[in-house]
């Protein structure tokens, strides 16, 4: 689709434009545009708000998150700092069933370590090892 291969080509204003144009259309949103949006959003300085705004739409329309949809949402959150909202989302993806992976422990340690929390991401490594998943170097390079 045009708004996958906008996203390939970290063109995230194309990616934004087209999702805009989707809306005006009335098409609906599905869970394939609601990840590559989001992961639009974390190319760009805007991104979280714009990727709070698409997670409420999705909500909104009935959408049920998965966990590439939270991992690329976690993503937004990590490279904008938004620590807080990081946490906010692993614990809304527990309270929904589903099972975080590496790719969004390394997020959420990032996310905290560079919003200045290392107790929290330490607290998040410790999580990851309780449930049997071992950090690899994402992780790693988040407490850095």
């Amino acid at each position: 689709s045009a708004m996958i291969a906008c996203v390939r080509a970290k063109h995230a204003e194309h990616t934004l434009e087209l999702l805009s144009q989707m809306r005006a259309d009335k098409v609906g949103l599905d869970m394939a545009l609601v990840t590559s949006a989001l992961t639009a959003c974390a190319t760009t300085r805007q991104g979280w708000p714009l990727a709070a705004r698409l997670l409420e739409e999705a909500r909104s329309q009935g959408l049920k998150l998965d966990l590439f949809a939270y991992n690329a949402a976690l993503s937004v959150c990590s490279r904008t700092e938004q620590w807080e909202e990081a946490l906010k989302l692993q614990a809304d993806m527990q309270a929904n069933g589903v099972e975080p992976d590496r790719i969004t422990f390394a997020a959420v340690v990032a996310a905290c370590g560079r919003g200045g929390q290392a107790d929290l991401a330490l607290g998040a490594l410790e999580q990851m090892k309780t449930k049997g998943i071992e950090p690899g170097g994402s992780v790693w390079a988040g407490l850095v």
